[in-house]
């Protein structure tokens, strides 16, 4: 098996995290598989940034079945105020965007689904027109989980008229064009699709939506339990009222 197969398959990590661990194991070996070498050279970027190297050198040392990776700790969490999308932010984006040009469209429904639903910019990029079902969302998370997310009668009608000459993916690129896409509608600050979902979390607890809700329309794994004692599944929640 490779290890792109074992992130994928046994693992059941994103894409992206798939990405980026293949790219962390690429140097590890470059370092004849010395992690203290790597580290070393690897001394000035931030302590989130290097739990995150750490994490992938241990996932690649596991793969190998090297012993290794039991000598390696994780350092503790940077703590940051993490940037996000208010909703009069998320409003001025889509009054910047000539909807009547393809792409400019595109961008428009781009940034909705991202803040009206608070979906993942894998789940985005993975989103075909048969996950469309009238008003929600058939999406697949994390480790493929299976969640429905309810959209606006509006969302809607632009999702109709802009997949009328799609016949499956949503959007045929990857996340670094995404990216692209999403940064250029700020010229004050770096924007990233991850910033509209915390946007939407943001904007749906100040409307008083309960957090447990939100939780489940985002696909957390960690409320399931929660969601079992309530008696609430994502068919419940209609979070997407407030749009």
């Amino acid at each position: 098996m490779t290890y792109k197969k074992y992130l994928e398959k046994i693992k059941n990590h994103s894409h992206r995290t798939v990405e980026i661990y293949i790219k962390y194991a690429y140097r590890l070996e470059r370092y004849g598989l010395d992690y203290k070498s790597m580290l070393i050279d690897s001394h000035e970027i931030s302590i989130n940034s290097r739990r995150l190297m750490i994490s992938a050198i241990k996932s690649y040392y596991k793969f190998l079945n090297d012993k290794r990776h039991k000598e390696l700790e994780l350092p503790k969490k940077e703590i940051i105020v993490k940037d996000f999308v208010s909703y009069e932010e998320y409003k001025g984006y889509l009054l910047k965007i000539n909807r009547k040009t393809r792409m400019g469209f595109q961008k428009r429904i781009i940034i909705r689904l991202l803040f009206e639903t608070g979906i993942r910019s894998s789940e985005l990029l993975n989103l075909r027109k048969i996950n469309i079902k009238e008003n929600e969302l058939h999406i697949f998370g994390k480790g493929r989980r299976q969640r429905k997310v309810k959209v606006s009668a509006w969302l809607r009608e632009e999702l109709e008229e802009y997949t009328k000459n799609i016949d499956d993916v949503l959007f045929k690129f990857g996340y670094k064009n995404l990216y692209n896409k999403i940064n250029i509608l700020d010229d004050t600050r770096k924007l990233s699709p991850h910033m509209f979902r915390r946007g939407y979390a943001k904007y749906c607890f100040e409307k008083n939506i309960s957090i447990y809700d939100i939780s489940l329309s985002m696909g957390h794994s960690n409320i399931e339990t929660t969601a079992g004692y309530i008696k609430r599944s994502s068919e419940d929640v209609e979070i997407y009222k407030i749009f």
